[in-house]
Order: C-alpha cells, then sequence, then structure tokens
C-alpha cells in the first residue's frame, strides 16, 4: 500500500508519457524507492490523497521495520 501511494503521487508529478518510458522508467523506480525507504525511517509516510493521514501505523512500523528496509534495499540492488 505504501509503494502504491507513493507510485500514485509519482504518476501525479510525472504526468507525461515521456517521463515513464526506456530509461526514465528506471529513475522514476528508483526515485520511489528512495522516497519509501527516507519515510520509513521517519515513520511518517504522507497520504497524498487523504490530508492529515500517515499510511503508516506507528505500532506496526516498529514490528516491521527490518523486514521492509531489506526488501528496499533488495530492490534497489536489483534494479542497479
Amino acid at each position: 500500500y505504501m509503494f502504491k501511494t507513493l507510485f500514485l503521487h509519482e504518476l501525479h508529478r510525472f504526468s507525461r508519457h515521456n517521463d515513464w518510458i526506456k530509461g526514465s522508467l528506471l529513475h522514476r523506480v528508483m526515485s520511489i524507492l528512495k522516497r519509501l525507504e527516507k519515510s520509513l525511517h521517519r515513520g511518517f509516510l504522507p497520504s497524498y490523497f487523504i490530508s492529515n493521514y500517515n499510511v503508516i501505523d506507528p505500532d506496526d512500523h516498529r514490528k516491521l521495520r527490518t523486514f521492509e528496509f531489506n526488501y528496499i534495499h533488495r530492490l534497489q540492488n536489483d534494479l542497479k
């Protein structure tokens, strides 16, 4: 859900077709992963569609943080 939220936000910010083809696609995906990683470190991921809403549940965030970080790092390494 967190990735989908950032993906929809990125799609809204970069709505031109050229922003999502060839080398730009990899850049867009890496941008999403980097923003997701920063949000996980802060423990706050704003919903860009619901005002004043944190997508990350504070209790679950503490429990799942290690798994989420490892997963994001694996995705980033595979994309590099």
